[in-house]
């Protein structure tokens, strides 16, 4: 750069060749006096004032990296915050929609449209999405969100209670609301804080198991405590709670003879008890035929008992199931089309007072049929199920 490529006299303009004689270079005492050494010398040192001024043009580029990575970092900053909130108050943070500014958009995108009024750059990213480009405030966001500070959480308790040395295991077997079995990994262990010993019990994590028998649920404790690094020799305790050990097999028996799986009623859903009674009327010879086999497969003297209790389904209850499956079928159909948007006051009185009038038609018939099947099963009593045609 400091000499004219056409400087033959040595190599050290020469960009194929090079020079490598350092000890014996010496530079022709008139290069001074070439133009384009003057011209290159001076560009040198213009290159290297903008350098350290960050006029170049790398260091624009440098610098709006550094701008966007900081806006980034300041969105996802405030995510992260929202996710704690909601997490340490243990509130949902999904709704039906996953627009933000919808009413139906749940508590996580709500709290981002609050704090946008108050942050320029979340406001701007908000303002300036479109749809199926990054935002962050996807579902899997949420949920990579929550693995990073499961996983940093539980690294902290692991390493207080490494720092303690001796502690003790807690681990209860329940199944989840999937019907999937599950244990619950809890630890006790001592905790100093200024001169004062404190006893804490933390929570861990759920350890999914298929493991019914104790050598199979020992081999997998002794499992978990290895990959969290606890060592075995340092258990001073252990509680185990495996009353419900049993649930996850009872309803693998009744899923496998199942077509549809039971319903339970939730508060929340309208449509709840009509799928409850729907699922079990339309299945109830499958569900009585699964019953039989949990009270012989089983050697839980409480799912034997209970499925003893069970199987004893006479005509009225049948009767029952019928009449209530009929009535719900009637009031859900009533209840989604009153839900439905555009709907006039007129139209639901119209709705409403139809629906009056089936139940009552209902009511009227269903009775007749009630005494009628009393009647035949006093007549025919046999053990078991009665026979009814319903």
């Amino acid at each position: 750069m400091l000499f004219d490529r056409h400087f033959t006299k040595t190599n050290i303009a020469n960009q194929k060749v090079g020079f490598n004689d350092w000890l014996n270079f010496h530079a022709p005492q008139h290069s001074l006096n070439f133009s384009s050494h003057r011209e290159n010398f001076c560009k040198w040192k213009s290159l290297q004032k903008r350098l350290l001024s960050g006029e170049c043009v790398v260091d624009t580029l440098l610098k709006a990296v550094e701008t966007d990575k900081q806006k980034w970092r300041q969105i996802l900053k405030i995510i992260l915050d929202v996710v704690m909130i909601c997490a340490k108050n243990n509130l949902p943070l999904r709704g039906s929609c996953s627009s933000i500014k919808n009413p139906n958009s749940g508590i996580f995108l709500n709290l981002l449209e609050f704090i946008n009024h108050y942050d320029l750059q979340l406001k701007q990213h908000i303002v300036t999405h479109k749809k199926g480009s990054v935002s962050c405030f996807s579902p899997a966001i949420q949920n990579e969100f929550f693995v990073l500070l499961a996983n940093q959480v539980c690294n902290e308790i692991i390493s207080k209670i490494k720092k303690a040395k001796y502690y003790s295991i807690l681990l209860d077997c329940t199944s989840n609301i999937s019907h999937r079995e599950q244990r619950s990994h809890v630890v006790r262990y001592n905790f100093i804080i200024i001169s004062h010993v404190l006893i804490e019990e933390s929570f861990i994590d759920f350890i999914e198991t298929k493991e019914k028998t104790g050598s199979g649920l020992a081999e997998e404790i002794i499992k978990k405590l290895e990959n969290d690094g606890l060592d075995l020799q340092n258990t001073r305790g252990q509680d185990y709670d495996n009353g419900r050990n049993m649930s996850a097999s009872r309803w693998d028996i009744l899923m496998g003879m199942l077509k549809v799986s039971l319903k339970d009623h939730a508060d929340i859903r309208w449509s709840s008890r009509a799928n409850a009674i729907e699922a079990l009327n339309s299945q109830i010879t499958d569900v009585t035929k699964a019953l039989k086999n949990v009270a012989v497969a089983l050697k839980c003297p409480e799912a034997v008992s209970t499925a003893h209790g069970l199987l004893k389904i006479n005509c009225e209850c049948l009767c029952t199931l019928s009449i209530w499956r009929n009535i719900l079928t009637h009031i859900d159909r009533v209840n989604k089309a009153l839900q439905a948007k555009g709907i006039t006051v007129s139209q639901a009185c119209k709705m409403i007072n139809g629906l009056r009038n089936i139940l009552q038609e209902v009511c009227e018939s269903d009775n007749d049929m009630v005494f009628q099947q009393k009647d035949a099963n006093n007549a025919h009593q046999k053990p078991g199920i009665a026979v009814c045609k319903i």
